[in-house]
């Protein structure tokens, strides 16, 4: 089937008559205001139609422009989430530091930071056993630590060093059972023996008279033998005396030192 395409031609005696009919319109608007009335008239009725030919566009360069706000806004939150929790973190951060360094000016301000020759240790470690408490400490040979030197906390004797290494030393603490050191108590002077029971009590022994003793008594190191320089606090009197089956008084005291929560330790130079 063959189709044919008809195409309508304009005759020439009416293009003719439409091109003479356009310049007479043209000639009338540029010499006349006749033709104001009738374009404003078709604007009026002509409005509400451009204004609903319109809607569409606007409708949908509205919604594209609110796609593109909440974009933007989900991807400024997610920026913002991002800084907040980097903030965060550098709070934590800042934190444990300010906590750190409070413990240390806590150290430092202690008496027994004014005692000459020692230094600052972090703990960084615990030796696990059976009635011990060992800790090891970040100073060693190369800082000049020396074996049997004193270790106090920012509240009494924490132990002593028992083992140093290049970069490390172990300390045994004052509640460990090997742990003893000569004591006196500062109300009344009478003197005796401090020892670790493996527990968080320590004992005081040898002392002659249980009169001298009594609940509260600060005990603290004598300075006898050179062990320990004296008036360290070791601890406080917890009970009152009692007499042990082989005669001797058994006297409790609470250590001093909070063994289970320093980080920071003074070693304490031992003198020549």
């Amino acid at each position: 089937m063959i189709r044919t395409i008809s195409t309508t031609h304009v005759s020439g005696p009416r293009a003719c008559l439409l091109i003479a009919l356009s310049f007479a319109l043209l000639v009338v608007e540029g010499s006349t205001d006749l033709l104001e009335w009738p374009r404003g008239y078709l604007s009026y009725v002509g409005l509400p139609l451009h204004s609903a030919v319109a809607v569409p566009y606007n409708l949908v360069g509205g919604i594209r422009d609110h796609l593109l706000a909440t974009s933007n806004l989900r991807a400024e939150n997610r920026e913002l989430k991002t800084r907040l929790l980097k903030l965060d973190t550098e709070a934590r951060q800042l934190r444990t530091e300010l906590s750190e360094a409070d413990a240390r000016l806590q150290l430092f301000n202690s008496s027994v930071a004014r005692l000459p020759g020692y230094q600052v240790a972090r703990l960084v470690g615990v030796v696990a056993g059976p009635q011990r408490h060992e800790v090891v400490v970040d100073v060693g040979m190369r800082d000049g630590t020396q074996q049997g030197a004193p270790v106090v906390d920012e509240f009494g004797v924490f132990g002593r060093v028992i083992d140093v290494h290049q970069a490390t030393s172990n300390v045994m603490g004052v509640t460990d059972s090997r742990f003893g050191a000569p004591a006196v108590v500062e109300r009344t002077g009478i003197r005796g023996i401090v020892s670790g029971t493996g527990r968080q009590r320590l004992v005081l022994d040898n002392v002659l008279d249980a009169s001298y003793v009594e609940v509260g008594d600060r005990v603290v190191t004598s300075g006898m033998y050179r062990v320990f320089p004296d008036g360290l606090l070791l601890g406080v009197v917890d009970s009152e005396p009692e007499t042990r089956t082989d005669g001797e008084l058994e006297i409790l005291v609470r250590p001093a030192a909070a063994t289970g929560t320093s980080k920071y330790l003074l070693v304490i130079s031992v003198a020549d």
